[in-house]
């Protein structure tokens, strides 16, 4: 390695660890707070159409959304209950409605609660013939018209990929497992050329896996995934804390970026499929949420370049600085491993 690459390792190294070492301290106060607890499913209200204007209603919940700020369905005036609703689970209903003789098309449906929530619920109206409606509701748009006729298509697919996308986003941001493994590759990759082929690596791997995933072509228990992504953090802060050792990860960093963000991509997955996608749109939802998990990622990559800049005087100075971030990394780690590997085998009661 030249000394100007070192050095520019080095100087990234710093500034990126400084924010690692951010990121890791706060962790015990963002696990307790509400957003960090805040799971991203939207509620989704499916109608499917049993016989002329006679619906099946389910009515999926949004998670994390409390009894002051519940989101209820706001059916049109123009349909009445036929049935109780039934639980069918902790967060998810079924009954029937009869909206004859106006009929649900041209009427007006919506949610309320969504502006306290900060929920979004997604629609999807399935008739015995015709085209389906699909929309999302959101705190700024709580009501929609159903259209009397056959809707464009765009509407929907705009719709549902706008709202996946910013899933994607925040789904990437909290992930503190996943932003340190961004962060070690970071470091790990010295060198502009380097780091790229580094990053394009592990997209290109846990978007694979994602949609295998999702589409049923692999399926892997959420709990041994979990345990391996925080394992994979750990070796990479290992890998970081022997900065003079020639091993195969040093020299292509990208074999490790690729091999783990397959399980990355497992645990991308899960997360998708806790949050739920409109029944039939399951390609679109998916190409919204990783399209949201990339951006989330190039914004955190671009804000450690950042400050990687900012430091390099801090790093020129004090050189072994940045062990001390590589260590509370590995020790975060190490923590989420010991908790995640005891709750796949039952000797703890919950996960990291």
């Amino acid at each position: 390695m030249s000394p100007e690459r070192g050095g520019e390792g080095r100087s990234r190294a710093s500034g990126a660890l400084l924010v690692c070492w951010a990121v890791m301290t706060s962790f015990p106060i963002v696990s307790t707070s509400p957003a960090f607890g805040h799971a991203f499913r939207p509620g989704a209200l499916t109608l499917v159409e049993a016989e002329r204007e006679r619906y099946t209603v389910t009515w999926q919940h949004p998670s994390g959304v409390d009894a002051a700020t519940m989101v209820r369905p706001r059916l049109p005036s123009a349909c009445r209950d036929v049935s109780e609703p039934t639980a069918l689970g902790s967060e998810l209903e079924r009954w029937e409605i009869d909206c004859r003789p106006e009929g649900l098309r041209g009427a007006e449906l919506g949610a309320t609660g969504l502006d306290a929530s900060g929920a979004d619920v997604s629609v999807q109206v399935l008739w015995q013939s015709g085209s389906p409606f699909s929309a999302m509701l959101r705190g700024g748009e709580p009501t929609i018209r159903i259209p009397r006729t056959a809707p464009d298509d765009s509407a929907w697919i705009g719709a549902i990929l706008a709202t996946y996308v910013r899933l994607g986003i925040e789904h990437i941001w909290v992930g503190l497992d996943h932003l340190a493994f961004v962060t070690g590759l970071f470091l790990l990759a010295t060198g502009r050329r380097r780091l790229v082929w580094t990053i394009t690596a592990f997209t290109a791997a846990h978007s694979v896996s994602l949609a295998l995933s999702i589409f049923d072509m692999v399926r892997v228990a959420p709990g041994p995934v979990e345990a391996v992504i925080a394992l994979s953090v750990l070796l990479l802060a290992r890998e970081l804390a022997c900065p003079d050792a020639a091993t195969l990860t040093r020299r292509m960093p990208w074999l490790m970026a690729g091999a783990f963000g397959l399980v990355h991509g497992l645990g991308f997955a899960g997360a998708l499929r806790e949050i739920g996608v409109p029944p039939g749109r399951a390609a679109v939802a998916l190409a919204g949420f990783n399209v949201g998990v990339e951006v989330g990622q190039l914004l955190f990559v671009a804000a450690l370049a950042g400050c990687a800049l900012l430091a390099q005087p801090v790093a020129r100075r004090w050189p072994r600085l940045v062990l001390g971030p590589i260590y509370a990394m590995g020790i975060v780690a190490a923590v989420w491993t010991i908790g995640r590997v005891g709750a796949v085998g039952g000797w703890t009661s919950s996960a990291f």
